[in-house]
């Protein structure tokens, strides 16, 4: 009893996992266009250290993205 219990605890964490992949790779697209939009207005390079933090996560979205 206490196996098939740890079996399908096992199968719903599984389960779970791959449902939030799989939303964060619906948002993901989403979120990059959103990145694109700031980076096309032009005061968000009057503050370089939010222009560069914006560019560093839109690059990690990106690498995510790809793999």
């Amino acid at each position: 009893m206490r196996t098939e219990i740890q079996h399908h605890a096992e199968t719903i964490r599984k389960t779970l996992e791959l449902l939030a992949q799989r939303m964060d790779r619906e948002t993901a697209s989403h979120r990059l266009e959103e990145f694109d939009a700031m980076i096309e207005a032009g005061d968000i390079w009057n503050d370089p250290a939010k222009a560069q933090k914006l560019m560093r996560d839109r690059q990690a979205l990106m690498d995510q993205i790809s793999t």
